[in-house]
């Protein structure tokens, strides 16, 4: 999928190629609302870097909502344009897949919650399993899923917090830190789909995770 140049490549279509991908009009599978994201492969040791990733969570846990700039600013008003903006940003951010949906009532995890209506979707893959011999795979194997969701966290944060400095609410959503049905999103933005009990996405054969910014940017 990355065997050619990206170099006239529009900075909000994804490095795969989701445009050559047939399109269907649906619903969120049923079995979305149980599917699960993939996991690691295997097993992190005592010394993995895994260990050390809860603190930096917190950290960005924190800051995954915050203040509405006093003033709003001079955005366009297709949502297209806007889409397409956030998608770049995200790209920019090593995001492999992004989509938008509007927010349903059934979306929230808990009846009270903000008054946000859309919500944008992206995917981040898993980054290389080391071979067994590879220098640091000790440290690494078993990491993947919980370095993915602090990147997937990070991203959120920062892209929250863009739209917030343009004066629309947003909060973002991921693993550990989430007010909303991620993986019922991602179905109904298009960047995933369930079958049986696992989330898949189009092109990542390495496992990925899901984050999600909810906001009133329509």
């Amino acid at each position: 999928m990355r065997l050619y140049s990206h170099r006239q490549r529009p900075f909000h279509m994804s490095p795969l190629a989701l445009e050559s991908l047939a399109r269907q009009t649906l619903g969120p599978a049923p079995e979305a609302q149980r599917a699960c994201q993939p996991d690691d492969a295997g097993v992190a040791s005592t010394d993995a870097v895994k260990h050390v990733f809860p603190e930096y969570l917190a950290l960005f846990r924190k800051l995954l909502d915050g203040p509405v700039a006093g003033s709003r600013a001079p955005v366009p008003d297709d949502p297209l344009t806007r889409a397409n903006n956030l998608k770049a940003s995200a790209y920019f951010l090593d995001a492999s897949s992004a989509g938008v949906c509007a927010l349903q009532d059934g979306d929230w995890l808990g009846p009270a919650h903000a008054p946000h209506t859309h919500a944008f979707v992206f995917v981040v893959e898993f980054g290389r399993q080391p071979h067994a011999g590879d220098p640091g795979c000790d440290w690494i194997v078993g990491s993947n899923a919980a370095r993915t969701d602090l990147r997937a966290t990070e991203i959120a944060v920062v892209l929250s917090g863009y739209v917030r400095w343009m004066g629309f609410a947003a909060r973002g959503h991921a693993n550990g830190a989430r007010q909303v049905n991620i993986e019922r999103l991602g179905v109904r933005a298009g960047v995933v789909r369930a079958q049986g009990e696992q989330l898949t996405a189009p092109f990542i054969r390495r496992g990925f995770r899901l984050a999600v910014l909810t906001t009133n940017y329509e």
